[in-house]
């Protein structure tokens, strides 16, 4: 449709900006956000938003670590070492976005692709290997003093941030 495929064309336009402008010696981790879906705001809950995954997965294959591929064409989301004691997750958040009105028909939010059962596992890796955490989310979990913000519906960001507060001696930001 030609929402989709203004989608990624821009997002091929937009890739190759980076890959032109900065230097390959800098890393660049790209993460979804509500302009990378058509509607804006409208991503649909997996097995309907594999297609946009995969497309966007060949556009990002040299940025995304290959063992992230099966996790961000299933959910948008994957895990990079940034350097030997840093790693990061970078999250889909897209599905807690209180807009994305496909998600008031999913049963269970904080299941979907499984994806906060992975950041759990990959905060428990990064405890146990003595690395720190950087999670990057285009929608913020929670505002000022930890207080869930409105961009975030509800049941997702309160998993998220049981699971942020039990890793809060590893998180080095969000």
């Amino acid at each position: 449709d030609d929402g989709f495929n203004w989608v990624i064309n821009t997002n091929r336009n937009v890739t190759e900006q980076f890959k032109t402008l900065i230097p390959k010696s800098i890393p660049t981790y790209p993460l979804i956000g509500n302009h990378d879906c058509s509607p804006t705001d409208e991503l649909p809950a997996p097995p309907d938003s594999e297609p946009l995954f995969s497309a966007l997965l060949n556009l990002w294959q040299d940025m995304i670590p290959y063992d992230g591929h099966v996790t961000f064409r299933a959910g948008g989301y994957y895990s990079v070492m940034a350097t030997p004691r840093l790693r990061i997750l970078n999250l889909n958040t897209q599905w807690m976005d209180p807009l994305n009105f496909w998600m008031y028909a999913v049963k269970n939010l904080t299941a979907l692709a499984g994806q906060l059962d992975w950041m759990q596992d990959q905060l428990a890796l990064a405890r146990k290997n003595n690395e720190r955490v950087l999670i990057n989310a285009h929608i913020p979990f929670a505002g000022v003093g930890s207080h869930i913000v409105p961009e975030c519906l509800l049941p997702y960001c309160e998993r998220a941030m049981e699971i942020i507060v039990d890793y809060k001696d590893i998180i080095v930001g969000t």
